[in-house]
């Protein structure tokens, strides 16, 4: 039977795999906005993100809580959810600071 770590890696990669999708969604419905102050960029707040958190460690409590038993499958799974929320907030981070990007480079030289 496998250990914790193999169902930890397996759910780790389903989370890395449903991860990505789910960040550059929300990085493209992102509002972003320059700052007044150079190099400053303002993401209008999303609920998504905050939602995203509470909904994956509200999960994993729940799966340890209700699920003690299972053992190994139970870490790794209840692990994966945390990836699946960690992937999906730093892909939408690098997508939203690509827009950050050309939002800056779209505003005429300043000398």
């Amino acid at each position: 039977e496998p250990d914790a770590m193999t169902y930890a890696l397996i759910s780790g990669a389903v989370g890395i795999v449903l991860g990505i999708p789910l960040g550059i969604a929300r990085g493209h419905h992102s509002q972003v906005r320059l700052h007044d102050k150079q190099g400053h960029f303002i993401v209008d707040p999303s609920l998504v993100v905050m939602l995203i958190w509470l909904g994956a460690f509200g999960l994993r409590y729940a799966i340890r809580l209700f699920l003690p038993a299972a053992g190994p499958i139970t870490l790794g799974v209840s692990d994966g959810l945390l990836v699946f929320a960690i992937t999906s907030v730093i892909v939408a981070r690098v997508v939203i600071f690509r827009k950050y990007v050309t939002l800056k480079n779209a505003l005429p030289a300043q000398g």
